[in-house]
């Protein structure tokens, strides 16, 4: 439940930082925090994707 809130948190915040983000010039100096925190949150949403399929895989194995 709550890596469904976060994954749903992380898209917003990776969706804002992306439209503060001007002229798609990601490594201007005014651009350089929004790049910073946009690639953060494609990495949180990363491993909040192995965290699910891992907790997936875990109960797949203890079924058996």
């Amino acid at each position: 439940m709550f890596q469904r809130i976060f994954l749903f948190l992380l898209v917003g915040l990776a969706i804002y930082n992306f439209t503060q983000i001007e002229n798609m010039r990601f490594f201007e100096p005014s651009n350089i925090v929004a790049t910073i925190g946009f690639i953060s949150c494609l990495c949180g949403i990363a491993i909040l994707g192995l965290l699910m399929l891992s907790k997936k895989i875990k109960k797949y194995i203890e079924q058996k």
